[in-house]
Formats: C-alpha cells, structure tokens, sequence
C-alpha cells in the first residue's frame, strides 16, 4: 500500500484582512463597484461585489441581480449601485 503525503497546505491558516483585500484586488473577474448611500450621501467604492456585500450587510446575489435587471431604482430604498470602469 502506498502512502501519499500531504503536500504543503495552507489548511487551517487564516488569511489577514490586508492579505484579503490583496487576492481580492488582484482578481481579474472581480469588478469594482461604486456605492452610493442615500441616507449619509456617501460614496464608496469596492473591488468586488462580495466585498460591498460584506460590508453593507447584504447578500452578494441582491447586488448581482439588480445589475443583471438593470435596476434604477435604489436597493431598499438606501444603495445605488454602479460598475466602475477598471
């Protein structure tokens, strides 16, 4: 019976934040987006959906499909949201 051993792995090991946002910007399918708050009138931009997703508390999908619909209206009543060009 052969026995394979494990090649070196990076399981269980944490990633820190700034290494997080390192991969995520150095994603080339991830977009970067613009979002726009209605109730502070800030706006604020982000490497990826997922990243803007994380931060405002919202499920990544409910960003993507007000892309793919073509929404005008603001999300919730609250975040516009536009893709920047890169």
């Amino acid at each position: 019976m052969k026995i394979v051993r494990a090649a070196r792995t990076i399981l269980g090991k944490k990633h820190e934040e700034e290494t997080k946002m390192q991969i995520a910007a150095s994603q080339p399918h991830s977009k970067k987006i613009e979002v726009f708050d209605l109730e502070t009138n800030q706006a604020s931009t982000y490497n990826s959906i997922k990243a803007a997703a994380k931060a405002l508390a919202i499920p990544q999908c409910s960003i993507s499909r007000y892309f793919t619909k073509n929404q005008q209206t603001p999300y919730k009543g609250r975040f516009i949201f536009r893709k920047k060009s890169c």
